[in-house]
């Protein structure tokens, strides 16, 4: 006990190592194992800590217990405050109770509120009369005013709403304002959201700026730029544009990607509208596919929403989709950007491949970039390449000469020579770096080994690490053997390298960099990760900044995440959500861009604005670069304003035609004395000898065609044999389609067969499974009706909106299906996107991109889709197969449920495989089944004779019989497992039951641990009261507060207790505090 002043009355202190200034406590029982504070004053309350860090904490009548507790100043009045890890600069709360994992924020209050959250990161955060609860927040201010604020993940700048309620999954946002409206969303990322009387809901937002009054914003994702609407309705499965004005008008489409449209007194409405600017004044702007980068603009916009092929094989091209679906991805001296990447193999050689989310078996990239927010795979072998990701979790990565980085690393070995690995948080098995560099804030390995290499990580957790000739800093460094040689180590909360500021004001929680200079700035980031940045007479502030170098002079740079090599501004401000990008140089022009990632752009007296830029060089002079998606492989343009070319092909043979395409994805195109003009183009085989096949985009396996002109907006077929004939179609997706002496014109053309003789068949929007006509005219723009009953018939369509649809022994297909009712007995139901009330399939197989639904029950079928939105889901001896999957009920027999994302309700499995990626659920209960998951949150898990695996798993209740709960990270309230095995690296819960079981964890911290004839074994064992009978318990590291043991054999390196007795037991211990 090391203080100046401590005065306590009736009350009991004990601690291990207490350091503070001044403690006065009143009526209350302080015990903290280590404690070091300037002032703590605490009236009729106990305070418990393992560990109690921070500048002033004033607490009345209040319980203040924490495991690791690290503030400026505290005040708590008539709340309980218990937190596992509360890192902030000011928290005052009054009457409410706040309840956090980890707290790490700089002011914190709230008044008549409970705030509740697993992750809670924030710079300011006031509530009043409102419940906050969230598994992560992030976010500088949040103001809300009689409303109850809960997301699992809120990262966000401002934040401020009165008498409205805001639920959200993730939500990352600079600024959202809302008066008297409902903000509910599963992941929200904008700028700047204002709303009055409105009500904003969307499954995905992700905007610049949007403001509406007296509108009712709703889209399942919205992406743009500036949205102003006044007394209109803008409902959107997915909106993508730049700027978005609309009065007096309604706004519906199911996916909108454009640059600028500006429409007034008019009625827009379309399936899928890709364009660069489309502006119109008292019209209606109706189409279900419009994919144009000709309208007014010069350039053409390169988007490829869902690309779905065998194989793809691109030499010299960029190849850029939202969605790509592939089995084979070959690629050499091309660029590969996509959101969504699932394939089998991708091989890329002198490549960049970049995408949100990849998901693949194998992945090789030689002397290429790997840029990836989500990368999961099985083998991931890069050579003099640049691995960089969010979130990898891979079995095997090995790296030679290449850059590793990611926020989360998971994987099993992790082998790099001469490269740098960087990562937020770090956890494998082996770990071994020659001449490498490995940062990570969390890294949890069994055996580290570098040499000449330079290990920096906030949180260090390892069995052996042996450092050469090397600099090992971290903040908290816990492992059983640790030899270096020439080396320092530092625990030190800022990691970096060089940091020089001059008359600027340095803030943030986690800072980790190489060299930081900057004069006369302000450097404000919550987490700042970058080899360089200099910034003069400039405000730097971020979420999360990741750069090699940031070079600004006079401008502001704000991002909420800013990832790049070098960024070059002078007398610019560069404002983007998500920024990548390895060489930006501006002058005089101001980048704005929600997702920028360029190799090198340089541009002088320009604005370049983007929703999304790749580019590999991108140079311009006096023009104005304004693009929905701009992919080149090189640009210079003088006083001209560009828009990316996108050319993906394996073998194109041209004699004597003009070859002019913005997105060309093809096997083998061979064309003679042709015009090939087309803005996307994917397809097998195409012949055509003396015709112009022109279309926007084709995606088709054959297509012969001779002395005939092909034209078409989409073309997406299997065979297509046409002579002496002109097809023309804007959308056409059929499966066999001959027609002889006629002529075949339509909008949107789906359909299996199409036999057509003198006819001539005209049509926006035809859905059939087989249509022969014989002298007659089909005309039909899209097929809305209120019941649709087929028998032994297949139903293909673009989009179908109808009532009810009863399908017996039929197929129905359709892109975008919206009905209130589905009932399909023996069919095959597959859409892209599926919105309807009930679902109900018995022996059938339901396939969709995108389901919502509100009831869905399937029985011997199979359901498959990318993501699932619904409120109760029951299979039957069915396979469920979803990436994401949204719903408040699912209930599955004997049944398969396998998704990337999965977040209900209820969650019940009886004899079923259930495996997830993400699992977000309030109750999970499994027999006789299998739940594997990356990350599983859950407020309770019950699960019998079941095998439970998840790499994060966060619930409230754990239930587990005769089980094997196998876990990286399990976070929970209450364990109890009987006959089971829980193993888990790290665990965090507060009761934890075990009878005739084995836990195993490498972090274990827990209030109470109860454990009868059973093994407890844990690297580190935190805990308040553990009771252990006939049982042995092995920890590394344990902390607790009351040990009791009969008869059983306690055995711990370190043992830090407060009491501890043992009957009949032999405690044996390296050291006993």
């Amino acid at each position: 006990m090391i203080s100046d002043r401590i005065s306590a009355r009736g009350n009991a202190l004990t601690a291990c190592v207490m350091i503070s200034d001044r403690i006065s406590a009143r009526g209350n029982a302080l015990t903290a194992i280590v404690m070091i504070s300037d002032r703590i004053s605490a009236r009729g309350n106990s305070l418990t800590a393992s560990v109690i860090i921070s500048d002033r904490i004033s607490a009345r009548r209040n319980a203040l217990t924490a495991i690791v507790m690290i503030s400026d100043r505290i005040s708590a009045r008539g709340n309980a405050l218990a937190e596992i890890v509360m890192i902030s600069d000011r928290i005052s709360a009054r009457g409410n109770a706040i309840t956090a994992c980890f707290m790490i924020s700089d002011r914190i209050s709230s008044r008549g509120n409970a705030l509740t959250a697993c992750f809670m990161i924030s710079d300011r955060i006031s509530a009043r009369d409102n419940a906050i609860t969230a598994c992560f927040m992030i976010s500088d201010k949040i103001s809300v005013r009689g409303n109850a604020l809960t997301a699992i993940v809120m990262i966000s700048d401002r934040i401020s709403a009165r008498g409205n309620a805001l639920t959200a999954s993730v939500i990352i946002s600079d600024r959202i304002s809302a008066r008297g409206n409902v903000l509910t969303a599963c992941v929200m990322i904008s700028d700047r959201i204002s709303a009055r009387g409105n009500a904003l809901t969307a499954i995905v937002m992700i905007s610049d700026r949007i403001s509406a009054r007296s509108n009712a914003l709703s889209a399942i994702v919205m992406i743009s730029d500036r949205i102003s609407a006044r007394g209109n309705a803008l409902a959107a499965i997915v909106m993508i544009s730049d700027r978005i004005s609309a009065r007096g008008n309604a706004l519906t489409a199911s996916v909108i990607i454009s640059d600028r449209i500006s429409a007034r007194g008019n009625a827009l409405t379309a399936c899928v509208m890709i364009s660069d600017r489309i502006s119109a004044r008292g019209n209606a702007l109706t189409a279900i596919v419009m994919i144009s980068g000709r309208i007014n603009a010069r350039g053409n916009a390169l988007i490829a929403s869902v690309i779905i092929s065998h194989r793809i094989s691109a030499r010299g091209n960029a190849l850029t989709a939202i969605v790509m679906i592939s089995d084979r991805i070959s690629a050499r001296g091309n660029a590969l950007t996509a959101s969504v990447i699932i394939t089998d193999r991708i091989s890329a050689r002198g490549n960049a491949l970049t995408a949100i989310v990849m998901k693949s078996d194998r992945i090789s990239a030689r002397g290429n970039a790997l840029t990836a927010c989500v990368m999961t795979s099985e083998r991931i072998s890069a050579r003099g390449n640049a691995l960089t990701a969010i979130v990898m979790i891979s079995d095997r990565i090995s790296a030679r000469g290449n850059a590793l980085t990611a926020i989360f690393l998971i994987s099993d070995r992790i082998s790099a020579l001469g490269n740098a690995l960087s990562a937020c948080v770090m956890i494998s098995d082996r770990i071994s770096a020659r001449c490498n560099a490995l940062t990570a804030c969390v890294m949890i390995s069994d055996r580290i080994n570098a040499r000449g290499n330079a290990l920096k990580a906030c949180v260090m957790i390892s069995d052996r690490i042996s450092a050469r000739g090397n600099a090992v800093t971290a903040y908290v460094l816990i492992s059983d053997r640790i030899s270096a040689r020439s080396n320092a180590l530092k625990a030190i909360f800022l990691i970096s390298d060089r940091i020089s500021a001059r008359g600027n004001a340095l803030t943030a929680i986690v800072i980790i960099s190489d060299r930081i200079s900057a004069r006369g700035n302000a450097l404000a980031a919550i987490v700042m990760i970058s080899d360089r940045i200099s910034a003069r007479g400039n405000a730097l502030a971020a979420g999360v900044m990741i750069s090699d170098m940031i070079i600004a002079r006079g401008n502001a740079l704000k991002a909420i995440f800013l990832i790049s090599d070098r960024i070059s501004a002078r007398g610019n401000a560069l404002t983007a959500i998500v920024m990548i990008s390895d060489r930006i140089s501006a002058r005089g022009n101001a980048l704005a861009a929600i997702v920028m990632k360029s190799d090198r752009i340089s541009a002088r007296g320009n604005a370049l604005r983007a929703i999304v830029m790749i580019s590999d060089r991108i140079s311009a002079r006096g023009n104005a670069l304004a693009e929905i998606v701009m992919i080149s492989d090189r640009i210079s343009a003088r006083g001209n304003a560009i828009t990316a070319c996108v050319m993906i092909s394996d073998r194109i043979s041209a004699r004597g035609n003009a070859l002019t395409a913005s997105f060309i994805i093809s096997d083998r195109i061979s064309a003679r004395g042709n015009v090939l003009t087309a803005s996307v183009m994917i397809s097998d085989r195409i012949s055509a000898r003396g015709n112009a096949l022109t279309a926007i985009v084709m995606i088709s396996d054959r297509i012969s065609a001779r002395s005939n002109a092909l034209t078409a907006c989409v073309m997406i077929s299997d065979r297509i044999s046409a002579r002496g004939n002109a097809l023309t179609a804007i959308i056409m997706i059929s499966a066999r389609i001959t027609a002889r002496g006629n002529a075949l014109t339509a909008g949107v053309i789906i359909s299996d067969r199409i036999s057509a003789r003198g006819n001539a068949l005209t049509a926006c929007v035809m859905i059939s499974d087989r249509i022969s006509a014989r002298g007659n005219a089909l005309t039909a723009i899209v097929m809305i009706s209120g019941r649709i009953s087929a028998r032994g018939n297949a139903l293909t369509a673009s989009v179908i909106i109808s009532h009810r649809i009863s399908a017996r022994g039929n197929a129905l297909t359709a892109i975008v299906m919206i009905s209130d009712r589905i009932s399909a007995r023996g069919n095959t139901l597959t859409a892209s996107v599926i919105i309807t009330d009930t679902i109900s399939a018995r022996g059938n197989a339901l396939t969709a991109i995108v389901m919502k639904s509100d009831r869905i029950s399937a029985r011997g079928n199979a359901l498959t889709a990318c993501v699932m939105t619904s409120d109760r889901i029951s299979a039957r001896g069915n396979a469920l197969t979803a990436i994401v999957m949204i719903s408040d009920r699912i209930s599955a027999r004997g049944n398969a449920l396998t998704a990337c994302v999965m977040t209900s309700d209820r969650i019940s499995a009886l004899g079923n495989a259930l495996s997830a990626c993400v699992m977000i659920s309030d109750r999970i209960s499994a027999r006789c089944n299998a739940l594997t998951a990356c990350v599983m949150i859950s407020d309770r898990i019950n699960a019998r004779g079941n095998a439970l695996k998840a790499c994060v798993m966060i619930s409230d209740r754990i239930s587990a019989r005769g089980n094997a709960v196998t876990a990286y990270v399990l976070i929970s309230d209450r364990i109890s497992a009987r006959g089971n095995a829980l193993t888990a690296i790290v665990m965090v819960s507060g009761r934890i039951s075990a009878g005739g079981n084995a836990l195993t964890g490498c972090v274990m911290i827990s209030h109470r641990i109860s454990a009868r004839v059973n093994a407890l074994t844990a690297i580190v064992m935190i805990s308040d009261r553990i009771s252990a009978r006939g049982n042995a318990l092995a920890a590394i590291v344990m902390i607790s507060d009351r040990i009791s043991a009969r008869g059983n054999a306690l055995t711990a390196i370190v043992m830090i207790s407060d009491r501890i007795s043992a009957r009949g037991n032999a405690l044996a211990e390296i050291v006993m505090i």
